[in-house]
C-alpha cells in the first residue's frame, strides 16, 4: 500500500508548470473552440454547406498566412516573456466576437459578415495557439506530453457535453471558449508566484536566433502528413454536408478516446514501452488510409475507416507537440516561431489536401488511382519520419535526464569527487530496466570491446552475449552498437535535466 501511495504521490508531483491543471484545462477549451469553429458546424449548425466551406477555408487561409508572418518575424511581433496576459485577453476577445459574427452571419444573410468574421477568427485562433504553445513546451518533452494529452482527454468531456446542448446553447458554449481559455491563461499568470504554476522563465527574452535544423524537418514531416490527410478529409468527411456533425463528433470523440489510452500509459508503469504504442497508432492510422483508400475505390467510405484515422491522429498530435518541445530553446520568440512554422506548415498542408480535393471535384465520388496512391505514400513516408524522429526526441530526452540524475556534482562543490561513471551506467539501466547480466555487456560495450572479449571476460558463449545485446537493442529503441554509444553519450555529455515521456 505504501508503494501505491508514493507512486500517486510522484505521478501527481508531475502535474505541475506547464502540466498543472490550470495549463491543461485552459489549453484544453483553446483547441476544442478550435475543432468546434474551424473544424466543426457548432457556429453553423443547419447552415448550407457553401456557407461553411467559405468559413472554413476562409479561417483556415486567414490562419496559415498569419502563422507564416509570424514564423518569419518573430522577434517583432510576439511578447518576450512566457505568458503575456495583454496577449491572450485581447486575441481571446477577438476570437469570441469573431466567433458571434459568423454564427449571426446566416441569419442577416450578410455574407461580407461571415468572411470578416472568419479572417478574425482564424488570426485569433492562431494568436492563442502560440500563447498556450508557449507554455505547453516551455518545460520539455515530459511537461508537454502531460499537457496535450491531458488536454485532448479533457476535450473528450468537453466536447460531449457541448454536443449535449442544443443548437443555440452550442453555438453560445463556442462563443465563449475562447473567453474561458484567455481567463484561465491570465489566472495562471497571475498565480506565477506558486510552485504549482510556475514555470520558469530565465532567458525567456533572450533574443531568437537561428531555427534548430531538426524544427525544419518536423515542418516538412508535418506538411507532408497533413497534405495527405486534408486531401483524404476533403474527399471524405468534409463533403457530406448533413451528417457532417455526426461525422465530426465522433471523430472527435475517437481522437479523445485515443488520447486518453496515452495519457494513462504515460503516468502509469507501462510509460516505457509509449514509443510502441506511438508508433502502432502512426500505422494505424496510415492502415486507415489504406482502408479508405480501397474503399474509395470500390465504391463509398465507411465511416469505421475515417475512425481509424481519428485514432492515429492523436498520436501523431501528440508526436508535434512533443518534438516541439525536444526543439525548445528557451527563448520566447524563437520558441514562437518554432510553434509558428510547425503549425503552419500542419494548417497549410491541410488547407492544400483540402482545396486539391475541392479542386478536382472528388467529394464524394472515387478518386483518380495516380491521386489515392500518391496520398498514400506521403501518408506512409511522413508516418516513418515522425516515427523516427519521435524515437530519437523521447531517447534524447530520457538521457539527458539520466545525466542530470546520475552526476549532480556541480551542486555539492568542488571538493567533493565526480561520480564514478558505474552510477550513470547503473541509472542508464535502470531506465531501460537492463537486467544485470545486460549491464555488464553494456559496460563492456562502452568500453569498445568485442564479442569475443565480452564472452570470454563472463564466461559465457558468443551467442549468450550477442542475444544480451540484442535485448539491449530492443530496449533502448536502437539498431546497432554506434546508435546505442550515442545514446550512452548524450547521457553523459548532457548538462541540463529533461523529463522524457518513456
Amino acid at each position: 500500500m505504501e508503494r501505491v501511495r508514493t507512486y500517486f504521490t510522484a505521478v501527481g508531483a508531475e502535474f505541475t508548470g506547464a502540466a498543472s491543471w490550470l495549463s491543461v484545462l485552459g489549453a484544453s477549451l483553446f483547441w476544442v473552440w478550435m475543432d468546434r469553429a474551424m473544424f466543426g458546424d457548432s457556429l453553423l449548425i443547419g447552415t448550407p454547406i457553401d456557407w461553411l466551406s467559405a468559413a472554413f477555408f476562409t479561417s483556415l487561409l486567414a490562419s496559415v498566412v498569419a502563422l507564416a508572418v509570424l514564423a518569419l518575424r518573430a522577434p517583432r511581433f510576439t511578447h518576450r516573456a512566457v505568458f503575456s496576459r495583454a496577449w491572450m485577453v485581447g486575441f481571446g476577445t477577438a476570437g469570441a466576437a469573431s466567433s458571434a459574427a459568423i454564427a449571426l452571419a446566416p441569419f442577416l444573410q450578410a455574407p461580407a459578415l461571415l468572411y470578416g468574421g472568419s479572417v478574425v477568427l482564424g488570426i485569433a485562433m492562431f494568436a492563442m495557439n502560440i500563447g498556450w504553445g508557449v507554455v505547453v513546451i516551455a518545460q520539455g518533452v515530459r511537461k508537454a506530453f502531460l499537457n496535450v494529452a491531458g488536454a485532448w482527454t479533457a476535450g473528450l468531456a468537453l466536447n460531449g457535453l457541448v454536443q449535449c446542448l442544443i443548437p443555440v446553447a452550442q453555438e453560445l458554449a463556442t462563443i465563449l471558449l475562447p473567453l474561458v481559455s484567455a481567463g484561465l491563461y491570465a489566472l495562471n499568470a497571475a498565480l506565477q508566484g506558486r510552485p504549482l504554476y510556475r514555470i520558469p522563465t530565465d532567458g525567456a527574452d533572450a533574443p531568437a536566433r537561428k531555427l534548430p535544423r531538426t524544427i525544419i524537418h518536423v515542418a516538412v514531416a508535418s506538411f507532408i502528413f497533413c497534405l495527405a490527410f486534408g486531401f483524404m478529409y476533403g474527399t471524405i468527411i468534409f463533403p457530406v454536408g448533413s451528417e457532417a456533425a455526426a461525422g465530426a463528433f465522433d471523430a472527435l470523440s475517437t481522437r479523445g478516446l485515443a488520447a486518453l489510452l496515452f495519457f494513462v500509459v504515460g503516468i502509469s508503469p507501462l510509460k516505457r514501452h509509449f514509443p510502441t504504442l506511438f508508433a502502432a497508432f502512426i500505422l494505424l492510422m496510415t492502415l486507415g488510409v489504406v482502408l479508405v483508400s480501397v474503399q474509395l475505390a470500390t465504391g463509398s467510405p465507411q465511416a469505421e475507416a475515417c475512425l481509424v484515422i481519428a485514432l492515429g491522429y492523436a498520436a501523431f498530435d501528440i508526436a508535434i507537440w512533443t518534438l516541439m518541445a525536444s526543439a525548445r530553446t528557451g527563448s520566447t520568440p524563437l520558441d514562437a516561431r518554432i510553434i509558428a512554422l510547425v503549425m503552419a506548415a500542419q494548417q497549410a498542408g491541410i488547407l492544400g489536401g483540402q482545396t486539391t480535393a475541392a479542386f478536382l471535384g472528388l467529394g464524394g465520388a472515387m478518386p483518380h488511382t495516380a491521386i489515392l496512391l500518391g496520398s498514400l505514400y506521403l501518408f506512409l513516408l511522413a508516418s516513418i519520419a515522425l516515427i523516427k524522429m519521435c524515437s530519437d526526441a523521447w531517447n534524447y530526452g530520457t538521457a539527458r535526464r539520466l545525466a542530470f540524475t546520475a552526476a549532480p556534482a556541480s551542486a555539492a562543490g568542488p571538493s567533493e569527487p565526480e561520480p564514478e561513471p558505474e552510477n550513470a551506467l547503473d541509472a542508464f539501466a535502470r531506465t531501460y530496466d537492463l537486467t544485470n547480466r545486460e549491464t555488464d555487456v553494456l559496460g563492456f560495450i562502452r568500453e569498445g570491446r568485442s564479442v569475443p572479449y565480452i564472452a570470454q571476460a563472463l564466461v559465457v558463449s558468443e551467442n549468450t552475449v550477442k542475444t544480451h545485446l540484442r535485448h539491449v537493442y530492443t530496449k533502448c529503441n536502437v539498431h546497432n552498437r554506434q546508435a546505442l554509444l550515442d545514446l550512452i553519450t548524450r547521457a553523459n555529455e548532457s548538462e541540463e535535466p529533461e523529463s522524457a515521456v518513456g
